[in-house]
């Protein structure tokens, strides 16, 4: 019974020891997944965050979106991922946004395991 204990408390501590994979979302201002980008990371434990991107050089800018496997991202017209909404946005992403009638309107990006 005390080396089960001793057996279970040491996988719990390796199990809280070993990092989380972070899922990458990568936005770009130009099709095809061109020009400047950057990566969302996101944390299998606290999915579902928005990324705001007022103030930054991809408000109203993004103009494709490339999506890891087991993701699932939606793209926002509003400020607070509200407003009108490009959902379901799985791998491998959108490359052209235009194509979807979504060129330069993302303001935030909300992406969920």
């Amino acid at each position: 019974m005390l080396f089960r204990h001793f057996l279970l408390s040491a996988l719990a501590a390796l199990a809280a020891s070993r990092p989380l994979d972070l899922f990458q979302v990568k936005l770009c201002n130009d099709p095809y997944y061109e020009g400047d980008c950057f990566d969302i990371q996101v944390n299998p434990a606290r999915t579902g965050i928005c990324t705001r991107l007022q103030g930054s050089l991809y408000y109203k800018q993004l103009s494709s979106i490339s999506v890891g496997d087991e993701i699932t991202c939606y793209a926002f017209e509003g400020d607070n991922c509200d407003g009108d909404s490009l959902p379901d946005i799985q791998a491998p992403g959108i490359d052209d946004l235009g194509s979807a009638g979504w060129d330069n309107r993302v303001r935030s990006v909300k992406c969920a395991m």
